[in-house]
């Protein structure tokens, strides 16, 4: 009982983040959770993020599965900013003869 109440309050966490990056908030509560405070370098960076929800079509649970689609789509209108890479791009040529050059030293000795 007690791991299945951690497991909600950190999806709740979770889903707060989510709603707050949505709105574009200045307060993202990143602290709420292990979870979100996992989960931050990803949902800040270039990281491809996948949202899967769970919908079921009895009539019983439409309730849950309304709430599901409202996280999906808020979810899925949380825009990062794409950092600039802070590092220059790997100019394969260049390195594909210094590694041929490294490997032709190693095998001549």
């Amino acid at each position: 009982m007690g791991e299945t109440i951690a497991i909600n309050k950190s999806l709740s966490s979770l889903a707060l983040v989510i709603h707050a990056l949505a709105r574009r908030t200045s307060h993202v509560p990143w602290r709420a959770s292990q979870l979100t405070r996992a989960l931050a370098p990803a949902l800040l960076g270039t990281a491809r993020i996948a949202i899967i929800i769970a919908l079921s079509p009895a009539a019983t649970h439409n309730s849950e599965s309304l709430a599901a689609l409202r996280f999906a789509v808020s979810a899925k209108a949380v825009v990062r900013p794409v950092p600039v890479p802070s590092t220059p791009s790997l100019d394969l040529p260049a390195w594909r003869d210094a590694v041929s050059v490294t490997i032709s030293a190693s095998t001549a000795t």
